[in-house]
């Protein structure tokens, strides 16, 4: 089936870094789900242009999809530098921390901004520097468990997508091995 003839209500565009297992992983994940992912390339070919900015790129993916998902993997290391510190600075400040892409982080604030009902923060890998402008939004913890995949299928429906699950969408997707091992 071609991907213009999938229905809206079952594409989802995939924001994500560097980590293509990651991003792989995903993607096999919601095509179990009987969802269509939507990646770069993807979104860029949407745009009908051939130059095009990264903002138009992005605001295809939107146009194309009912739902996207924000994989937040700690591909770059952020702290605070030296100057900037004080006493009472968490950990996370005061060393080299996993963080998610300043793309992903870019990305992410234009789907929360422009459709926070239909975007989904999934963060891959326990120890990240959080972005702080989100706090208090839900970011699902995501290590590939069956609890795991039952909230990203839940969330994946409240943000109206169509589910039509294979028998083997509980398993999709490998998940395993740490995101920052790459």
């Amino acid at each position: 089936m071609a991907a213009g003839s999938i229905s809206k209500r079952r594409k989802v565009f995939v924001v994500h870094g560097r980590s293509l297992r990651a991003r792989d992983a995903m993607f096999e994940f919601l095509g179990a789900l009987g969802s269509h992912p939507i990646g770069w390339a993807e979104a860029v070919r949407g745009t009908r242009k051939t130059t095009v900015h990264t903002s138009e790129i992005v605001t295809s993916g939107f146009a194309q999809a009912q739902a996207f998902v924000v994989l937040l993997t700690g591909d770059d290391e952020g702290r605070l530098r030296k100057r900037f510190r004080t006493k009472t600075d968490l950990e996370y400040e005061r060393n080299a921390t996993p963080q998610p892409r300043l793309n992903v982080v870019f990305e992410a604030g234009m789907a929360f901004g422009r459709h926070p009902q239909r975007t989904v923060f999934v963060q891959l890998g326990r120890k990240m520097r959080p972005f702080t402008d989100i706090a208090g939004i839900y970011v699902l913890p995501f290590a590939g468990s069956r609890k795991d995949r039952e909230l990203l299928r839940g969330q994946l429906e409240g943000a109206g997508c169509s589910i039509s699950a294979r028998e083997d969408w509980l398993k999709a997707g490998d998940f395993s091995r740490p995101v920052h091992a790459e």
